[in-house]
């Protein structure tokens, strides 16, 4: 077993499995990472709300749920944790994921980024395998309305770079794009092959 090397708090909201998850955490077996049992983040939360109050704020508010806008958009989803951040990542599969929510907080950072994983829960939850393949695409958004040859601002720079630093100092592999939207287009062209 092996230490976990994430750097920094991590407050998980999960939506299913809570109890097991708190209880037992999760024994992650990946053949890049190594083995790590009974994981646990920070702190284990059961709603939106619940997360927008146990912190006043947050570095980034990292989405991995599957992008629904025609059931429930992004910003209805993260409803009060859209004041708690000025950093979005969106690690989702799709085109135009980030506008509802660059229309709702147009002050905010939002990035978003590509992810191959083979990745698979196991053993009613409790496991999750994990192959060889472990590849994250990340980078910012133009805000809406900047051409999209626009330089990114300097606020924008640094959060995707620490972003990609945190990710690194974990034993990530993040690639920082330069023009997130060719690398979604490509990611949707790779899957439909």
């Amino acid at each position: 077993m092996r230490q976990c090397k994430v750097p920094h708090n991590i407050i998980n909201l999960i939506l299913m499995q809570i109890i097991l998850f708190t209880e037992h955490g999760i024994d992650i077996q990946s053949q890049k990472l190594g083995v790590y049992l009974g994981w646990r983040p920070h702190r284990v939360v059961d709603s939106v709300d619940s997360a927008a109050n146990v912190e006043d704020s947050y570095d980034y508010v990292v989405c991995t749920f599957k992008c629904l806008p025609d059931i429930i958009t992004t910003p209805q989803l993260l409803g009060p944790l859209l004041a708690r951040s000025r950093n979005f990542v969106l690690i989702q599969n799709g085109i135009g994921i980030e506008l509802d929510l660059q229309a709702a907080v147009p002050e905010a950072v939002v990035m978003s980024g590509c992810a191959w994983i083979d990745a698979t829960v196991v053993d009613h939850g409790r496991t999750l395998r994990h192959g060889p393949i472990e590849k994250l695409v990340v980078g910012a958004h133009q805000p809406l309305g900047a051409p999209p040859e626009a330089p990114h601002s300097t606020e924008a720079h640094t959060a995707l770079t620490t972003f990609v630093d945190l990710l690194k100092s974990g034993g990530g592999t993040p690639e920082q794009a330069v023009n997130i939207e060719a690398a979604r287009w490509k990611k949707i062209i790779w899957h439909e092959t």
